[in-house]
């Protein structure tokens, strides 16, 4: 690297990397393509034009963002960590099913219901990383440093990268609308409530192990399941064992429930449903969820014979279907938005997109307890932290405006998503502020209690509402005894703010007389002469 360059302040050198033309031409393929030419011409060429143009676009964008908020940082630093963070997140969200379920979820509370996969052979786009580090290298020699230059950068580029980052894969909300039996083996029907009206089937499912396992149908299957689905089996709401007609199982209209019946249906027990509390939690689980009693009930049942009993299986809608294998055993299992997958879905798994509202307050909890227990230890101490106080507080209050404006629609969701976003970071650089003065009037061991009491007041915030998503109490159980926990915490960070933040007590010792010439000798020379 060349002298000059380290000298250079970064954010302009960062900004010339960010406007160079390659990075430009690349925001404006992942504009088109992922608005126009996906939706026109779906395939492999649109799908990994994305991810080879992505690559180019986040590396400069990741790194602009770091410049502005470490703008002391050295820009070879900072180009190479965002090219290493980059080329390790996308490895991680292509590489594993973990990782791709972690993103969606984070696009989808970011930009609304969006769809990335686990696709190893996307890691083809990993050598675009070379080349973007070798546009850092030609750009910082050219730092941007007119102002006009800077502010089309930041006016015109900046959207349009971020509009091109967040476009991902048209959403696919997986919709169970049919069961049958084809070839002795059930098979779902999975229609995409993404297309308002229409449920007719797209893709078919086939039960694998007496419903224990299920794989998607190839499209020669297909083909011929269509060709032979007039004369199948049709499920319908109530079906019985077959050799057994008094040995019946029925859907509740409206409900996620299965009824069953030994005496001819004469009475009926609950067999296998969803509690209430947990369909409350499944509910906020999907997005543009639209008729809760159409897409997210038991519509539909089948009954079939196996050699160890008989399994059934329910169309529940969006949330995929119930089996009952021959040991009596009820599991829920959900499909991906695009037939990748199949999974287990019992009440206990938690959908971190359900609870996003919850986890953005538990960390401005968290926060605002850390900086009210800073701000006493540091203002006792007769430090001014103001400047930090105005962001943490400013940010506290935007993230709570924006939380509401999540769920809805158009502008108003975006607005809400933004303050959701900037609102909690805003708020960290304020209470970090404060703790870093904090920390000239606290001991460092009770600096760092105040830390762990901020944390534990985040997470105890947040435990009651994983609870109430598994069905153990209620929501308004669940916002009392957060709310308590988040008291709890401020109550104790702010007496140890303001019980070990005062400051030190006065000298109350003499003063030392001054010596008044004659000096006594020194062993340096005679002393000096008074005046």
């Amino acid at each position: 690297m060349d002298d000059d360059s380290r000298t250079r302040p970064t954010p302009p050198v960062m900004l010339a990397w960010f406007g160079h033309p390659v990075t430009v031409l690349a925001i404006v393929v992942l504009v088109v393509n992922d608005h126009l030419l996906k939706a026109a011409y779906p395939g492999l060429v649109t799908g990994k034009l994305s991810d080879f143009a992505g690559l180019l676009v986040v590396a400069p964008l990741l790194a602009t963002v770091l410049a502005v908020l470490a703008p002391r940082l050295p820009g070879t630093s900072v180009a190479l960590a965002s090219l290493g963070v980059t080329g390790l997140a996308f490895t991680v969200v292509k590489a594993t099913a973990a990782g791709a379920t972690a993103a969606s979820a984070l696009w989808s509370g970011l930009t609304g219901p969006s769809v990335i996969l686990a696709d190893r052979t996307d890691l083809a786009a990993l050598p675009m990383l070379g080349i973007a580090g070798w546009v850092w290298t030609r750009a910082r020699r050219r730092p941007a440093t007119r102002r006009a230059v800077r502010r089309f950068g930041v006016l015109v580029l900046l959207p349009g990268a971020v509009l091109a980052v967040v476009a991902t894969s048209a959403p696919s909300y997986p919709d169970t609308v049919a069961v049958t039996v084809w070839r002795n083996q059930i098979v779902v029907g999975q229609a995409n409530a993404y297309h308002a009206g229409d449920r007719q089937p797209e893709t078919w499912w086939l039960s694998e192990r007496d419903g224990r396992g299920w794989r998607r149908l190839e499209p020669a299957e297909e083909t011929a399941l269509e060709a032979e689905r007039s004369g199948l089996p049709v499920g319908t709401g109530q079906g019985c064992v077959p050799g057994e007609p008094a040995h019946c199982y029925r859907v509740v209209s409206g409900q996620l429930r299965v009824e069953e019946s030994t005496d001819t249906g004469t009475t009926w027990r609950t067999s296998w449903e969803v509690p209430d509390e947990v369909r409350r939690y499944l509910i906020r689980s999907y997005d543009d969820l639209g008729d809760l009693e159409v897409y997210l009930s038991s519509q539909a049942l089948i009954v079939h014979p196996t050699s160890a009993g008989h399994v059934v299986v329910v169309a529940n809608g969006r949330d995929g279907v119930a089996v009952r294998d021959p040991d009596g055993r009820w599991t829920r299992v959900g499909f991906d938005g695009y037939g990748g997958a199949a999974r287990r879905a019992d009440p206990s798994g938690i959908d971190p997109g359900a609870l996003a509202r919850e986890i953005v307050l538990a960390l401005l909890v968290a926060l605002a307890v850390m900086g009210l227990g800073g701000w006493l230890a540091a203002r006792r101490g007769r430090v001014t932290v103001i400047w930090f106080g105005i962001p943490l507080v400013l940010g506290c209050v935007g993230g709570l405006v924006g939380i509401p404006g999540m769920g809805s629609d158009e502008v108003i969701a975006v607005l809400g998503r933004l303050l959701v976003v900037l609102g909690p970071l805003m708020a960290l650089t304020g209470a970090v502020g404060i703790l870093v003065f904090a920390g000239r009037a606290l001991p460092v061991r009770w600096l760092l209690l105040i830390i762990l009491i901020g944390l534990a007041s985040g997470v105890g915030w947040l435990a009651p509402f994983v609870a109430w998503a598994n069905g153990a109490i209620g929501y308004r159980n669940a916002a009392l005894l957060g709310s308590a926990c988040a008291l709890v915490g401020i109550a104790a960070a702010g007496w140890l703010g303001h019980r070990f933040g005062r400051p030190p007590l006065p000298n109350t010792e003499p003063p030392v007389p001054r010596a008044e010439p004659p000096y006594p000798a020194t062993p340096f020379g005679p002393p000096p002469a008074a005046s």
